[in-house]
């Protein structure tokens, strides 16, 4: 550090003060920042604005108040689903049955009865990528869906109902 008094400063000829050359300034100044940051809870600055997961709660009317909700996230299909398309489906062979239960699931989670299909289909129906095809030829065979292969892509769906054109 270059830290020195003197009658006149040896940079600007002014009065005597304490002076620091620039480079000294900058450390100095990157120190205090360095040491702000150790201080702190967080060693990443915008951490410390972090309050933590969302706690959820459910209130338990048998204790007569509010306990915190199991972190575990259940998936479910959204409905209406017509009991008539699952009799329906699950009477054609193979894994058609699992196949369309899958395609409910996805509708639910696109919020929409129209929709390319993933390999969460195949993950659901426990099946592999030409059964899940051969399920999706039987179901549109019977009128419950329809599905437009793509080269290259996976298929484009859509869920019939009866009240669906």
């Amino acid at each position: 550090m270059s830290l020195h008094r003197t009658p006149t400063c040896p940079c600007k000829g002014h009065l005597p003060v304490l002076c620091w050359d620039t480079r000294t300034i900058l450390l100095l100044s990157y120190l205090s920042i360095w040491i702000e940051e150790m201080s702190s809870p967080s060693t990443y600055p915008r951490a410390r604005h972090y309050a933590g997961p969302v706690q959820r709660l459910s209130f338990d009317e048998g204790l007569g108040n509010f306990v915190e909700r199991s972190s575990g996230s259940a998936q479910f299909i959204k409905g209406p689903v017509p009991l008539a398309w699952i009799t329906q489906a699950n009477a054609l062979p193979g894994k058609a049955g699992a196949v369309g239960i899958a395609l409910w699931f996805l509708a639910g989670v696109k919020k929409t009865r129209a929709f390319r299909t993933t390999r969460q289909v195949e993950e659901i129906a426990a099946c592999g990528r030409k059964a899940v095809y051969a399920a999706l030829e039987a179901l549109q065979a019977a009128g419950l869906i329809k599905f437009t292969p793509a080269k290259g892509a996976r298929p484009a769906v859509e869920i019939l109902t009866s009240s669906s054109p």
